[in-house]
Formats: C-alpha cells, sequence, structure tokens
C-alpha cells in the first residue's frame, strides 16, 4: 500500500472516531441537562427579571398573571425603570402621565410624585390591565394588551367588526401592524418568563 493511502485511511480513521466522539459528547451533555442549562443561562440575559417582589405582589392584589406582567415589562421597557418614550409615556411600564392621574383618581388616591419608581410603575400598570378587563369585558389578556398598546377606543371599534372579531369580545385579527406585532412580542416573552422564572 502506497504511503498517500495509508494516509489517507489514517485520516478517515481519525475523521470517524472524531464524529463518534462528539456524538457521545453530544448525548452525554444533553442527558445530564447541561445543554438546558446553558440556553436557560443565555435566556436569562435576553430575558432578565428585576422586580420580582413588587410585580408577584401588584399580580396578587390585582389577580394578574406575573409571567404576562413581566412580558409587557419587557416589551415595554426591556425593566428599564428610567425609560421615556418620544410621546412622553413613562418608566417600566411605559404609562403617560395623564394615565397616572386618570388611575389615581380611580383608585382613589393621590398622583404619585414619582410616577417611575418601579413599585409604583408597576402597580399602576398592572391596575391598568386589570381595570380594563373588568371594564370593558376583554375576556383575555392579549385583548387588554392589545388595548394597553392601542387604546381601548380602537380595540372597541374592532372588536365590534367582523372582520376582526368574531364574538365581539376576542380579536382573531389585529389590523394595526405595530399592536399586532406588540401582541406576538408579549406571547414570546411570556412564554419565556413563564419557563424560566414561574414555572416551579
Amino acid at each position: 500500500m502506497s504511503k498517500s493511502r495509508r494516509k489517507k485511511k489514517r485520516g478517515c480513521a481519525t475523521g470517524v472516531i472524531i464524529f463518534f466522539s462528539l456524538i457521545l459528547i453530544t448525548v452525554i451533555l444533553v442527558s445530564t441537562g447541561v445543554i438546558g442549562k446553558i440556553k436557560d443561562r443565555i435566556n436569562t440575559k435576553i430575558y432578565p427579571l428585576k422586580y420580582k417582589e413588587a410585580i408577584v405582589e401588584s399580580c396578587e392584589k390585582y389577580d394578574m398573571d406575573p409571567a404576562f406582567i413581566c412580558a409587557v415589562i419587557y416589551t415595554e421597557s426591556k425593566f428599564k425603570a428610567d425609560a421615556s418614550s418620544s410621546v412622553g409615556a413613562m418608566g417600566l411600564m411605559q404609562l403617560m402621565p395623564e394615565t397616572f392621574e386618570y388611575l389615581a383618581s380611580k383608585k382613589g388616591e393621590e398622583v404619585p410624585k414619582d410616577i417611575t419608581d418601579p413599585a409604583t410603575n408597576i402597580e399602576y400598570g398592572t391596575y391598568y390591565l386589570r381595570y380594563m378587563i373588568d371594564t370593558y369585558g376583554y375576556t383575555d389578556i392579549y385583548t387588554a394588551a392589545a388595548a394597553y398598546n392601542a387604546g381601548p377606543g380602537a380595540v372597541n371599534r374592532w372588536l365590534s367588526e367582523a372582520e376582526y372579531s368574531s364574538d365581539g369580545k376576542t380579536l382573531h385579527t389585529i389590523p394595526y401592524d405595530e399592536t399586532e406585532n406588540y401582541i406576538d412580542r408579549i406571547k414570546k416573552a411570556e412564554d419565556m418568563y413563564e419557563s424560566l422564572y414561574f414555572d416551579k
């Protein structure tokens, strides 16, 4: 056998060994859960959780799902307490100052001095979502989230049109691309927050 043939044969054997070694390592990593832990660690960087105590407390107070509220916060501000928008929305849940005034009057409270305070912003944002569900009779949290983004007036118009709602209570189609994308981002984030932090 020529030298080049022997080298080729050895090269093939080495390639086969490397290939099966990689398969074995992958099987070991999967079976021991290492890959899942690495994936979760990466996802916690992408989907951080801050102010968990305030979120859980507000959700218990207003009967809302904490993974959903986390998803709204993530979509609105990526958990940046000092976030502000070009139209004046402020804080973690991106509420307008006039919305704070309206909600404070509904709650029978003074308007908070610092509307960007995380616990205050979370409580008022959670209360606002609960208020919309109770006031407008939205039968799912995503209809309430659509109203949170586009306004109750827009959502109520959509619910009255068969093109967008078959039962007048939930939306099967959202005509605003921005709101449709908003709801898609919330649903994806909600799944992540549920699996990473609340699925215990």
